[in-house]
C-alpha cells in the first residue's frame, strides 16, 4: 500500500540510508524504490562498497541507471583478470563524463 501511495509523486529527490540493502537488486525494497520516478538520487551508507563487482554494479544501477545498465557489461569493463587495458571497453569514462555535465 505504501508503495502505490509513495509512486504517485514526482519526487525530485530520493535519498536512501542504509544504502547497502540496495545491493541485492531482486530484494523487494530495491524493486519498490528503483520503481519511483525521481530527478536525482542520493545514497547514504556506513558500509563498505567494495565486497564485490556485482554489489558495486547495483548500487551504480541505483544512481545511474542508464549508464550502468547492464551487470555484463560492468563485469566486462573492470574485470581485473584481464591483463591487455586495450581489450577492456573504455566507454564507461565516456558515459560517466556525459552523466556528469
Amino acid at each position: 500500500m505504501e508503495q502505490k501511495n509513495l509512486a504517485k509523486f514526482a519526487w525530485q529527490y530520493l535519498v536512501i540510508d542504509e544504502a547497502h540493502r540496495l545491493k541485492n537488486e531482486a530484494s523487494l525494497f530495491s524493486k519498490t524504490v528503483r520503481s519511483f520516478q525521481t530527478k536525482h538520487r542520493l545514497l547514504l551508507t556506513g558500509t563498505p562498497l567494495q565486497n564485490n563487482l556485482h554489489e558495486l554494479w547495483a548500487l551504480l544501477n541505483f544512481l545511474l541507471p542508464d549508464i550502468f545498465s547492464s551487470a555484463e557489461q560492468f563485469d566486462e569493463w573492470f574485470d581485473l583478470d584481464v591483463d591487455d587495458d586495450d581489450a577492456k571497453v573504455s566507454e564507461p569514462s565516456e558515459q560517466s563524463s556525459r552523466a556528469m555535465q
